[in-house]
């Protein structure tokens, strides 16, 4: 018997996910216009309207939720590593090795700007109103 998923997600396309975090904002990215990258996203199910199996509410890129909870953990993971609770002090991005710190600073540095909208319109790929 077939999975709900299976029978919706537009299998080639919607299971292509390339995931990463940008090295200008220090966001995750990722997430494919064919799939739902959050619980938020709703899959279209419709084959009499034409939907099923695209997304209503594609959000590839950096979704708010997912750039939040990863500010949550940099932090986390910097204090822990400040403390000497865990011996790894940072990652690898790209090229270059990031501090849990340096990964969290550049996150907030960059959140307000893509993501606030004083006029409410679309900026950019990061906001949707």
């Amino acid at each position: 018997m077939k999975s709900i998923i299976d029978t919706v997600v537009t299998v080639v396309r919607g299971f292509a996910v390339d995931v990463g975090i940008d090295i200008e904002t220090g966001f995750p990215r990722g997430g494919s216009r064919w799939n739902c990258g959050t619980w938020m996203d709703k899959m279209g199910e419709s084959t009499r309207a034409g939907n099923r199996g695209i997304p209503s509410t594609p959000r590839d890129g950096a979704p708010v939720e997912i750039v939040g909870l990863a500010y949550s953990v940099a932090e986390w993971l910097s204090d822990l590593s400040e403390n000497k609770k865990i011996e790894k002090n940072g990652f690898k991005v790209e090229h270059e090795f990031w501090s849990w710190k340096k990964w969290s600073q550049k996150i907030k540095n960059n959140f307000e700007s893509k993501f606030w909208s004083d006029d409410g319109y679309f900026k950019g790929k990061y906001l949707f109103t």
